[in-house]
């Protein structure tokens, strides 16, 4: 019994008891009051980012009255994931609109530090910063008419300010994913802090390489095509030069409108090839190029072949010439397939 006695009291002295005590109510004073510790160490990474996907508080609906940093959010939802994976999606509903609401704990070394904020979605959203609106991505509606999809990648620069309590409140809309439902790919939003320092050497380096690439591999389809066209221009008999130059330039568009795709957006670009009516201007030109591409590869190919081994142009050629016209006006059904097999073959 005394043994006994003696190692209770070792134990409750031991330095690694103590701080087990002392460690226990803070983790569980962070767990419950359900906020994140943002420090100059979190950011100490191999990519200097700190991903917020966790600890978002979530109501459907909409009012703005929950931007405000003082609103009691205690008895909403905790979201599993803020990019809203099918199989995971609230509890209380995802309607196509509504709040999510995160509390953080900003430490001394970030008070007006800059950081980037990357947000990337398939719908439209407005982040606020302690009930001040900091930034619209797209436009937020009530319904698909109503929303405008955002689709650019680029940072975007916040300063968080001197005080230890932020509320960062972001009204979410994504009535215009079900495009993205179909393919079972999330359908809500994440939010990436980062060093501004990495993120321009890091996009930086990716637009040098990304560039070299574009023009390389758009560039040799298209001086094959000057070379099959000179060659027709001298002989303008031989027509199958003219028709492999149209098809290398369609393949040079190709290629070239997917890397300037990637400049603009990431995955939302397939998504709005397939709505160009709600898109951004230059996403827009890019994606009509990326259609045209398509539609002129594909003829003028057929057209090549078809005057290499057939002297007469058969009667399916025009059926093809057809189906291209209807296709390049009313593109839905042309741009969701291809749009469905280029996205499952950059997922393998």
């Amino acid at each position: 019994m005394k043994i006994a006695s003696v190692n209770l009291i070792r134990m409750l002295t031991s330095k690694g008891f103590l701080f087990v005590c002392l460690f226990i109510p803070i983790a569980l004073h962070a767990q419950i009051s359900g906020r994140i510790i943002l420090s100059a160490e979190s950011l100490e990474n191999e990519d200097k980012t700190i991903a917020l996907y966790k600890n978002w508080k979530y109501h459907p609906g909409d009012q703005l009255e929950w931007a405000n940093p003082e609103f009691d959010d205690r008895a909403w939802e905790i979201a599993a994931d803020s990019r809203l994976f099918l199989d995971n999606l609230p509890k209380s509903g995802w309607e196509g609109i509504g709040w999510f609401r995160l509390h953080l704990q900003v430490d001394r070394t970030l008070w007006n530090r800059p950081l980037t904020l990357n947000v990337y979605h398939p719908g439209a959203s407005e982040i606020y910063l302690n009930g001040k609106l900091s930034y619209r991505f797209g436009r937020v509606g009530l319904s698909s008419r109503d929303e405008e999809p955002y689709g650019e990648n680029n940072p975007r620069v916040i300063l968080l300010e001197d005080r230890p309590d932020v509320v960062v409140a972001i009204r979410y809309s994504g009535f215009s994913v079900s495009f993205f439902k179909h393919l079972n790919l999330p359908i809500g939003f994440s939010v990436v802090l980062s060093d501004p320092n990495q993120i321009i050497a890091t996009r930086s380096s990716w637009i040098r390489s990304t560039t070299a690439y574009q023009m390389f591999f758009s560039g040799v389809p298209i001086t094959f095509a000057l070379l099959h066209l000179f060659l027709f221009l001298f002989y303008p008999r031989a027509r199958a030069n003219l028709y492999f130059a149209m098809s290398a330039v369609g393949i040079g568009a190709y290629i070239f409108a997917n890397f300037q795709g990637r400049y603009l957006t990431d995955d939302v670009f397939f998504y709005a090839i397939s709505d160009l009516g709600r898109t951004s201007l230059q996403i827009y030109y890019v994606a009509i190029l990326w259609r045209i591409s398509i539609i002129l590869t594909v003829l003028s190919s057929l057209r090549f072949l078809y005057a290499l081994f057939c002297p007469d142009v058969p009667k399916q050629f025009w059926y093809f010439v057809a189906g291209g016209i209807v296709f390049g006006v009313w593109p839905g059904p042309l741009d969701r397939g291809i749009t469905l097999t280029c996205i499952l073959w950059s997922a393998s």
